[in-house]
Parts: structure tokens; C-alpha cells; sequence
């Protein structure tokens, strides 16, 4: 027997919403304004026979006409005849909802009265409004977008019963050709938007439970008449349904998706540089893993490493073989580390942009006089020759550690145009208008090589550098001296037999001159090896020279690729084996309003992340808390509400998870797929002024999708990171949205958990919108946070950061509770 409402009920309810609304003011996306009048189908049930059905039914249509209805023609034995369930006619739309009032009716059918809908297949746009759940408080009815958020902030379980029941009524629709909308305001799962054929459109009016697939769901189905009104828009665009993300081929799960791009491509075979993430860290004597990616993929070239990232040279098509190793956690393209100026020759940094306690310290370097040196490391010096003595120190040199990965020891090509003046050297000027009598020291590494600035971390503190990329310079250069010895010695031989060979004179002139020409090669080549050992020697005593250096100035700083919250490699060695005495500034590039970072709020379990607590008033214009839209921010200009066409946008969530350490001492990886598999969503709004179709119809534009990166694996909790790339076709608002779930414990799904040992933690993701090509960047609208604005190195304890985001914010983390 169905559980029914009462009209008091509804008055009830409709008290405590204007009171929810008081209390806690919500607002709707806005959406065209309802027709007039709607075409109305009811769908009714009276169980009763003849005479007192007769009677019922006629107190019904009595009722249901003082709410404004107008019935149509039905069958001439309608009154009393069972089989008939249905009634059809109009009513105004601010009192069509009233009809449920009626204790008979259980469903609804509206479209706008004259409207026309397709037959047979073809799709039409629908709104399904889903029964409210009763809640343990007697007489109590929940139903409508200001109670179910009330519910929502003060009655979590039945927010989960309402959840569930919208999780089974999409599964029982998904059979009847139900496509669901993308990014739809939910109304705390209350309401559903979609597509269907029209041919089903009668069938929503029935019994969703009496369907084959909904007979045997348990509750909060089976207690309740699923759904309460079918509203038909055929006047509205058909909203767009999610794409569903490709797997990824068999063997290619560790493979990030640009690296899978490749595989297919013309430069599949041609090396370039990629970056290996071990699964786990290993020790700095441990030399297995070399040998481990050796026989994984012969012939690719190690460079260096940071922690359990290895970058490294080979082609694309030998990354399959790479990620087939089970030391292996991901194979991905490099990520930079370079800022990103707006302009074509990047903003002016003025020396108020290095403000901060890192600027009280320069001014003392200032105060002591002439000669104190000032590393400054930056991987884009363009333009500083020119500037020598005018805009910067006369006393300014460059160090360039990008020579030590080339055979000939010679610095990578300048990047971009020679003419711009780089990042580094507009940081070098901003320094040399802040301490003006010091040795300026320019130390170019590759952005996209963190290795690189750990060598230089670790010269700086007088460490011996390890670099695998000048052992494998000092083998070559050994091997060369080797094979020229070698040379010089058959030469001898070739030279005794041209001046003291006997013979006819031809033939000895052809001999005198081939050891002329071999000799001539072999002292030019001699001449280029004495070169390259010069600049070999000169690198190794420039990185020794680095421990002379009294203060040091870093430009670079990884906002994703790279662990953020001060536990990554580069954190970690600056906190536990610091600079001493000399202290780390960290130049911190204005990325305020890129980043937010909070708790995982997840109200009633829906699998979205909601960026504010419930009980938190939204900003205006926002309707859910689960969305995060984007401004876009020009060069020195205001923030405007659309992304441009053109504009290139990577958005990168990351989070670190608690880990039962049981199993890392056993030697099992059993943590490469996370507990808390998070996904990241970029939306479009279709029309956000709500004129021409609602203002919560969205296309969802990229997402994210398989295996996300490990980025960090240790005994007690992982760094994980997943990652979007976007290319804006067409201009608009953008929104994200975070998918996944509450972490329920630190052991892996099926794996037998004594109550002693299940443990409780707090998942706080970081999610950073970084913008590559276009004139400015894309910033929250709404939501960002100073916390996890500032990248590694600068999430160091020990480190003190400089510039726009300046000032120790906290760095998001994990904390960890036993239950």
C-alpha cells in the first residue's frame, strides 16, 4: 500500500519552507520563465469499486478544479471504471503543482499547453521532480528546493535516503532511454534532467517500481512513488549528456593521456624527454632501479632524479614498456616549473613584488656593503647581456647547469626570442634595485628538470652534487681520451710508414697525404675534446663555488606535477638538511586566485565536492556549492566573467591520502589505485543569463579520467594527482567540479579491518587552475583560498617565499585519527 500525503502536510510544508528560506536564503539557477498555462496529464489511483469509486472520483475532479484545473474530454465509464488512471486537461503553472495535494493523484505530466512533442524515438527534454522522503520527525514532509536544503543542513540521514533514492530512480530510468544532463543543479537530489524518447514519456507516469529492473530495489524505492512530476520542455535545447571518458588501452593504464597522444603519432620513435615516477623513492646509493628501467626499455637515457621522479630521454613508443615494470607508478611529459607572464615580453616586476619577510633580508644584504653574492636561479634569463651594468649589476654573472646534459657541454638554446627580456632577468633587476652592491649570480636551470634544482640545492649547502648527467659527461670524456689515444697511437704507425716507407713515389704521396688529413682530424678533434673537458671543468668548480654564495633567490616553483603540501622531495631536503647558514627565497609568482584548497564536504554522499559547507550562505549568483566558476583575469586589467577562445588551461586536483604501512613493509603495492579516486570536470555554461534555456544547462568540455599519478609513495600515507588539460573552443563561462567520495579508512577495499585497526582521516584535495596560452590567466570567481597557493619548493617549512603571495600560509595535508 503506497504511503500518502495529506493536504495538512503539504500546508505544513509549505510553512517550514518559507521558514528554511528565511534562515537560510538559497537561490535557483535562473531559467526561462514557465508557459502560461500547461497541457496537464494526471495520473491518479482509486481503489475502490463502483459507487464509492464513483463518488471518489468525483471529489477528486471537484478538488482538483479548485485548484484550477480544467478538465478534458475523457471516457464516457471514466467515473467508475477501474482500468482508467489517467486525466488529462490544463491548468495555470503557478497552480499546477497544487494537484499533488490531491490524496489520489501520484504523478503529474506537464508541457506547455499547445506544445508539440516529437513521437516515436526521437529525444525531447524533461524535467522529473522526485518524491520527498519522510523524515523521522512525525508529520514531517520534506519536498521543494528551500525544505530539501533545510533537510539538508539539519537532517543528514534522510538527505542519504534522498540521495539513494535519486541514484535508483536513474537506474530504472537509464532503461527506459533516460540520458542524464551534465552539471544540473540537483536540488539536493530532488530533481533529474535529461533526455528521453518520447515514446516513453506515458511510461514515466507509472510506477517506476513495477518496472523489471525496479521490482526488487529496496528503500527508499520501494516505500515510495518514485516520481512526482514530468515536466516536458520541447521548446528547449536538448541538454548535452556527458561523454563517456575512454578507457585506456590495455598496458597503457600508467601512461598519462598526452604520453598515450604520442604513442600513435609521427614522433613516436623520435627521443624526447619524459619523466618516470618510481613507485617508490629510492635511497641515494640505491642504484637498482637504473638497472630496473635498463632492461625495461634498453637505450633510454637516465638524466636525473628527484625523489621518485626520474626524467629521462627515449622515445614515446618505449614509454609502454617503461609503465610494464612494476617499479614503475606513472610515465608522463614534463611538467614546467617556469612562471608565465601575460604579456608578449612578460610584466615589469617591480621590487615591491618581492615584498615579505624575504625583502627585510635583502635590504640587510644591502646594508653590509659591496660584494655580498646573491644566487638567483630561474630557467629564462633572456636579455640580461644587454642589461649589464645598466639595469643590473656590473658584477653579474651566468651559471648554466642546462649544459651539463648535452654531449658537447654546451647550454640549451635560449627559449622564445633572444629580443624578450625573461622572467629571470626582470627578477634580477627587481634585486638589483633592492641590494645594489651585490655580486649577482644568474644560475639558468631547465624548469622542467627539478633535478636540476636539487643539484643546485645541494652545492649551495656544500654538499657533493650528484648529478647523473656530469658522470655520465666524466664517462664520455674518459671514453674519448680512451679512443684518442688509441688514434694518435695508429697515426704514429702511419706516419713511420709514409716518411720512412719504401716504395713507388705515387704511392708514397697518397700515404703522406692520408696521415696529413687523419692528423689534421685527429687535432681538431683533440682540440674539441680539450674543449669540452674545459667546460666540464668549469662546471664542476662553478657548482663547488656555489657554497660561497650568502643568499639565495629562487624563480621557480612547481604548482602541480610536483607534492605541494611541504612533504615532496625538494621540501623535505630543504626542512631536514637545510641551507645553512644562507637562507632560501622563495620568488613566489602572483598566482592568487589559482588555487583552493579545503575539507572534503560531501553533502548526502552524491560523489560531488562541494567547495562550502551546506550551512554556508552561498555568493550571489551561485546556486551549488559544488560548483566553482572561472574568471578570466587580462594583464593589469579587471577579471572579466568569460574565458577566451584560444585560452590553454591545465587544472590539476591533489591530495594526499592515509595508508596503512602494513603493507609497504610487506613489499606490496596495493596503493597505486587510491581510496579516494578524485576526478576533475570542466563545464560550460550553455546560456548564463537563463533567457534561452536554464542557466544550469551545462557541456562538460574535458574531464579527467583513468589512473591518476602517484606522485609521492611513503610508509604511511601517497600523493596523488590528477589532471585535465583544456583548449577553450568557444568562448564563455567555464565552471569545475570535483567527482569522488569520503574516505572511509586507510585499508584497501576488500581487505579483511579488525575495528582496531580502522583509522579515520581528513582528505583535503588542492585544486589548481594553471593557464598556459592566452592574454591573462583563469582565476576562481568565487572560492580561492591562500592556502596552497604556493608551489614547491616554497611549501618548505625553511624556506621563506617572496613576491605576491608572500607570507607562511598553511599547506594543505591530511590528518590522521584513530576511531
Amino acid at each position: 500500500m503506497n504511503t500518502r500525503r495529506s493536504p495538512w502536510a503539504f500546508l505544513a510544508f509549505a510553512c517550514l519552507t518559507s521558514a528554511a528560506a528565511a534562515a537560510a536564503p538559497t537561490s535557483e539557477a535562473a531559467a526561462p520563465p514557465p508557459p502560461a498555462k500547461y497541457d496537464v496529464v494526471v495520473r491518479y489511483d482509486i481503489d475502490a469499486f463502483r459507487n464509492q469509486r464513483v463518488a471518489q472520483f468525483r471529489d477528486m475532479v471537484d478538488l482538483l478544479r479548485r485548484f484550477g484545473f480544467a478538465k478534458g474530454e475523457g471516457p464516457e465509464d471514466e467515473a467508475e471504471n477501474r482500468a482508467v488512471n489517467r486525466m488529462s486537461g490544463t491548468i495555470a503553472s503557478a497552480d499546477a503543482r497544487k494537484l499533488l495535494l490531491e490524496r489520489h493523484v501520484r504523478a503529474v505530466r506537464l508541457q506547455p499547453a499547445g506544445s508539440d512533442v516529437p513521437k516515436g524515438d526521437a529525444t525531447v527534454r524533461v524535467q522529473l521532480e522526485l518524491n520527498g522522503i519522510l523524515t523521522p520527525e512525525p508529520g514531517r514532509f520534506l519536498y521543494g528546493l528551500d525544505a530539501v536544503r533545510r533537510m539538508e543542513s539539519e537532517d543528514g540521514p534522510a538527505l542519504e535516503r534522498q540521495r539513494l533514492l535519486a541514484d535508483q530512480a536513474r537506474g530504472v530510468l537509464a532503461k527506459l532511454g533516460f540520458r542524464e544532463a551534465a552539471g544540473y543543479d540537483t536540488r539536493a537530489f530532488s530533481r533529474l534532467v535529461g533526455t528521453v524518447p518520447a515514446s516513453k514519456l506515458d511510461l514515466l507516469l507509472d510506477d517506476l517500481r513495477t518496472q523489471a529492473n525496479g521490482a526488487d530495489l529496496p528503500a527508499p524505492f520501494a516505500t515510495r512513488w518514485p516520481l512526482l512530476v514530468v515536466e516536458v520542455m520541447p521548446d528547449l535545447p536538448l541538454p548535452k549528456p556527458p561523454a563517456e571518458p575512454a578507457a585506456a588501452p590495455k598496458g597503457q593504464e600508467k601512461l598519462t593521456p598526452e604520453v598515450r597522444a604520442l604513442l600513435g603519432g609521427a614522433d613516436a620513435d623520435k627521443p624526447q624527454r619524459m619523466e618516470v615516477i618510481l613507485w617508490l623513492a629510492p635511497r641515494d646509493a640505491d642504484v637498482s632501479w637504473q638497472n630496473e628501467l635498463l632492461r625495461a626499455a634498453p637505450g633510454v637515457v637516465l638524466e636525473g632524479r628527484l625523489g621518485p621522479l626520474v626524467s629521462v630521454v627515449a622515445p614515446p613508443s618505449q614509454a609502454v614498456a617503461l609503465a610494464a615494470s612494476p617499479a614503475v607508478s606513472t610515465v608522463r611529459l614534463p611538467r614546467s616549473a617556469q612562471a608565465r607572464p601575460f604579456g608578449a615580453n612578460g610584466e615589469k616586476i617591480a621590487p615591491e613584488a618581492l615584498g615579505g619577510k624575504g625583502l627585510e633580508h635583502l635590504r640587510d644584504v644591502a646594508r653590509r656593503g659591496n660584494g655580498v653574492r646573491i644566487a638567483l636561479i630561474d630557467g629564462d634569463f633572456r636579455g640580461w647581456q644587454a642589461l649589464a651594468g645598466k639595469g643590473l649589476l656590473k658584477a653579474t654573472s651566468l651559471f648554466d647547469l642546462t649544459a651539463e646534459r648535452n654531449a658537447g657541454l654546451l647550454p640549451d638554446p635560449v627559449p622564445g626570442g633572444a629580443a624578450a627580456v625573461g622572467h629571470g632577468t626582470q627578477l634580477a633587476e627587481a634585486l638589483t634595485k633592492v641590494a645594489p652592491g651585490a655580486e649577482l649570480l644568474l644560475i639558468r636551470v631547465d624548469p622542467a628538470a627539478p633535478y636540476q634544482l636539487l643539484t643546485v640545492a645541494r652545492a649551495l649547502s656544500g654538499d657533493a652534487p650528484q648529478s647523473l648527467n656530469l658522470d655520465r659527461r666524466n664517462a664520455d670524456l674518459d671514453a674519448e681520451r680512451d679512443l684518442l689515444a688509441a688514434r694518435h697511437a695508429r697515426l704514429l704507425e702511419e706516419r713511420r710508414a709514409a716518411l720512412e716507407g719504401v716504395g713507388e713515389a705515387d704511392d708514397l704521396e697518397k700515404l703522406r697525404q692520408t696521415y696529413r688529413a687523419n692528423q689534421a682530424k685527429l687535432d681538431q678533434d683533440e682540440r674539441e675534446f680539450q674543449a669540452r673537458l674545459s667546460r666540464y671543468v668549469a662546471l664542476e668548480e662553478s657548482l663547488r663555488a656555489l657554497r660561497k654564495v650568502k643568499t639565495v633567490v629562487c624563480g621557480l616553483a612547481w604548482n602541480e606535477g610536483l607534492p605541494a603540501d611541504g612533504g615532496g622531495a625538494l621540501a623535505r631536503y630543504f626542512d631536514d638538511r637545510p641551507l645553512k647558514p644562507y637562507p632560501w627565497l622563495q620568488a613566489a609568482p602572483d598566482v592568487r586566485g589559482q588555487a583552493w584548497v579545503g575539507p572534503f564536504h560531501d553533502p548526502g554522499r552524491g560523489g560531488l565536492l562541494a567547495f562550502r559547507p551546506p550551512s554556508d550562505e552561498l555568493p550571489a549568483g551561485l546556486w551549488s556549492p559544488t560548483l566553482a566558476f572561472l574568471n578570466w583575469e587580462p594583464a593589469g586589467g579587471k577579471a572579466v566573467a568569460d574565458l577566451p577562445a584560444g585560452a590553454r588551461l591545465r587544472v590539476a586536483v591533489q591530495w594526499r591520502e592515509a595508508h596503512d604501512a602494513e603493507f609497504l613493509r610487506r613489499g606490496e603495492d596495493v596503493y597505486r589505485e587510491p581510496l579516494t579516486p578524485l576526478d576533475v570536470v570542466v563545464l560550460r555554461q550553455s546560456d548564463p543569463s537563463g533567457v534561452k534555456q536554464p542557466a544550469d544547462d551545462f557541456e562538460v568540455v574535458a574531464a579527467s579520467s583513468g589512473l591518476p599519478q602517484r606522485l609521492d609513495n611513503e610508509l604511511h600515507s601517497s600523493v596523488y594527482e590528477q589532471a585535465v588539460d583544456v583548449v577553450v573552443k568557444q568562448a564563455g563561462r567555464y565552471a569545475l567540479q570535483v567527482r569522488g567520495r569520503r574516505p572511509d579508512g586507510t585499508r584497501p577495499a576488500g581487505v579483511p579491518t579488525l575495528p582496531i585497526q580502522r583509522q579515520t582521516w581528513d582528505l583535503r584535495p588542492r585544486l589548481f587552475v594553471e593557464t598556459f596560452d592566452g592574454p591573462g590567466r583563469a582565476v576562481y570567481r568565487d572560492f580561492a583560498t591562500a592556502e596552497g597557493s604556493v608551489g614547491t619548493p616554497g611549501d618548505a617549512r625553511r624556506t621563506d617565499v617572496v613576491g605576491p603571495a608572500s607570507g607562511r600560509v598553511p599547506v594543505f595535508g591530511v590528518g590522521l585519527g584513530v576511531k
